[in-house]
């Protein structure tokens, strides 16, 4: 999650009913985010406490460092969630994302969709 809200927060504008939980291994970034009215959650998670995420629909992550899809990706398997990643451009590049991972075209943004379906 980091200390950069914005998606977060679009997210919040543009699904009112939806709850969007921000994730961080850094108490003090979440601190910060919490004062937005987010609800947030103190995990690793390349080590996540896997009931904490029980009913999560979608995963997603901005400019994940590579080393953490893997732990994201069997996060999602285990919960059933699906999961949206904004790489670094150069991560994409680099490590690519292979099947059954997803390649989306959001405007000028280049996105990765992984689902179960």
């Amino acid at each position: 999650m980091g200390r950069a809200p914005w998606t977060a927060l679009e997210l919040r504008r543009l699904l009112p009913h939806a709850e969007v939980i921000l994730v961080d291994r850094d108490p003090e970034a979440l601190k910060e985010v919490g004062k937005a009215g987010f609800k947030t959650l103190l995990d690793d998670v390349a080590r996540p406490r896997i009931r904490e995420y029980g009913g999560a629909d979608l995963l997603y992550s901005i400019h994940p460092p590579a080393e953490l899809r893997d732990p994201i990706l069997d996060l999602a398997s285990k919960v059933g969630a699906g999961i949206l990643v904004k790489p670094l451009s150069e991560d994409a590049y680099l490590y690519g994302f292979p099947d059954p991972w997803r390649k989306v075209q959001a405007w000028a943004a280049v996105l990765y969709l992984w689902s179960r379906v």
